[in-house]
């Protein structure tokens, strides 16, 4: 451009800024349109971020609907499993009630056989032992009879005794006479 103007220096400074100006205009073009494209790059990596957000945000929500639904369910299994383990628990509780409460009316039945039983034996004994008495008192009676008997006959056996002795000392006085008067003769 300086040749065409001549050699003005005034002309070849303004020459210079306008060729800086434009340098810089095209430099300005050339960030705008980076920046474009920069903001176009963006915008869809910002398009494609919020898409993959809310696919994982749906896939979270999903995700947290199913595992909500399985601890529901899992909290509904587990209460009907507690109820069934209570019910079994109540109705296991029941029938040893049951169970203990026979056993109790089973002891108290025995126990009143075993009372019934052992006033027959009682029964029995006082009435053997009733019998045992009368059969000591006959004995004792009989005993009491026979010694009277044993006495009369030894009373008896004594007089005879007595009255043999007499006969004996008699006989004896007589012998001894006649042996007295043999000799004398």
């Amino acid at each position: 451009m300086s040749e065409q103007n001549g050699d003005n220096p005034r002309i070849e400074r303004i020459e210079g800024l306008i060729e800086v100006m434009l340098q810089m205009q095209h430099d300005m073009r050339q960030e705008h349109q980076m920046l474009l494209r920069a903001q176009v790059v963006q915008a869809d990596e910002m398009r494609q971020m919020r898409e993959r957000t809310e696919e994982l945000s749906r896939r979270t929500d999903e995700r947290l609907r199913a595992l909500a639904d399985s601890l529901k369910e899992l909290a509904q299994n587990a209460d009907e499993r507690f109820r069934a383990v209570t019910d079994s628990i109540e109705a296991s509780g029941r029938r040893t009630d049951e169970r203990f409460q026979a056993l109790a009316d089973s002891l108290e039945e025995s126990g009143h056989r075993t009372d019934e039983r052992f006033q027959a034996v009682t029964d029995r004994i006082e009435a053997s032992g009733r019998r045992t008495d009368e059969r000591f008192q006959a004995l004792a009676d009989s005993l009491a009879a026979s010694g009277q008997r044993t006495d009369e006959g030894f009373l008896s056996l004594a007089e005879s005794q007595r009255g043999m002795d007499a006969a004996l000392t008699s006989l004896m006085g007589t012998v001894d006479e006649i042996l007295r008067s043999g000799r004398k003769e």
